[in-house]
């Protein structure tokens, strides 16, 4: 598959014959430019005598460039000159004439500019008809040159990238026997500051950590109302029907076994969550560790890189009717099964007024009448 940048440049340059087909002497340029944008956005620098084509050539770039912000610039000269062409001297009389003329008449006029004058030269010696043809033609030759550009530069992104990722993979090759050490020089500073702050506060470490589990205690039973709990929430393993090849060979009705699924990516709420805790049991079970988590803080966006094949996870089936129901998402059965979480509801006991309470007893009618309360897809 090709790689595209969004930045290029083409030009075009030919001669521009009469409508008869002679040589008038003129050299037709056409010059794109693109650079980097969301959408595309296009711009046109044109002449008078080429702004009838502008419609056919928007339509020309919208039907081949998808995104970047292009600008296509044309333009009429004298070939090899670089300038437009000069009008004879017989011609620049007669229009001398008729401008003089034309003040005498009107003498809030304005005179001719150079610029101007050159312009009519060129429209009085040639027959402009058929240039806006002409340049669609050369537009189209253009979009190609600038479509072969883009992927030109594109091709250079990637191979840049791709060797940039080379050397990310290397230099964490060469870092990775160094984790370990770098994971113990923080532990032993850690513990180095901890032991110089409980020698000044003269406890021990046992002493100071009972004392922090009886204060957190204390607070939490003075200021928090623990509800009864809410529903069973069971929990199953689930994987993209794309993941099931990477799965030990095993019959349609056997269940997996942590073995089954120790080699493969796991993705779970961090350590040290409820989802951490019942993975962590299961996979003892059997004397194993799963061999990667990743961890989310989010079940909705476990539940969506589950989809994507990015890993296993085990979640409530609960949030997974619609993923289960559209098969992005299989169940895997388990052996040993794992044991439901309960839903709780909590709220501070401090906190003025009783609306917390009856919002507490609002949840918990909702949620028993919820889908997590009563959804049980089979497997």
């Amino acid at each position: 598959m090709a790689v595209y940048s969004m930045t290029g440049y083409a030009m075009v340059q030919g001669a521009l014959p009469s409508g008869t087909g002679d040589d008038t002497g003129l050299q037709l340029g056409l010059e794109m430019r693109s650079v980097n944008s969301r959408f595309l956005d296009v711009s046109f620098k044109l002449g008078d005598d080429l702004r009838a084509a502008e419609p056919a050539l928007r339509e020309l770039v919208g039907q081949r460039l998808k995104r970047g912000k292009v600008e296509l610039r044309a333009w009429v000269e004298g070939r090899g000159t670089g300038q437009a062409l000069t009008p004879s001297d017989t011609a620049l009389k007669r229009l001398h004439l008729a401008q003089a003329t034309v003040l005498q008449t009107f003498p809030q006029a304005q005179p001719l500019s150079v610029s101007q004058v050159l312009q009519w030269g060129q429209q009085r010696d040639s027959d402009t008809s058929d240039w806006p043809q002409q340049l669609l033609r050369f537009a189209t030759e253009a979009v190609d040159q600038l479509l072969a550009s883009r992927q030109r530069e594109g091709q250079r992104l990637a191979d840049t990238l791709l060797d940039r990722t080379r050397q990310l993979r290397s230099l964490a090759q060469t870092a990775q026997p160094l984790i370990p050490q770098l994971v113990e020089q923080q532990r032993l500073r850690f513990l180095e500051r901890w032991h110089e702050a409980l020698g000044q506060t003269g406890l021990s470490s046992d002493a100071a950590q009972d004392r922090a589990l009886t204060e957190a205690t204390h607070v939490a039973r003075n200021r928090v109302a623990f509800g009864r709990p809410l529903i069973d929430m069971p929990l199953q393993w689930v994987a993209s029907p794309q993941r099931l090849g990477d799965l030990a060979p095993r019959g349609r009705r056997r269940a997996i076994g942590p073995a089954d699924i120790a080699h493969l990516p796991i993705l779970t709420n961090p350590s040290p969550s409820n989802l951490y805790v019942s993975i962590a049991d299961w996979f003892s079970t059997a004397g194993r560790q799963p061999g990667r988590l990743i961890t989310c803080n989010s079940l909705g966006i476990m539940a969506r890189l589950a989809c994507d094949g990015t890993g296993l996870s085990l979640l409530p089936v609960g949030i997974l009717r619609e993923e289960i129901g559209t098969g992005r998402l299989v169940i895997l059965p388990s052996r040993p099964p794992i044991a439901p979480h309960q839903a709780s509801v909590a709220y501070r006991r401090d906190m003025p007024g009783s609306s917390l309470a009856q919002l507490a007893r609002l949840i918990s009618e909702i949620a028993h009448d919820s889908e997590l309360a009563h959804y049980r897809p089979t497997s």
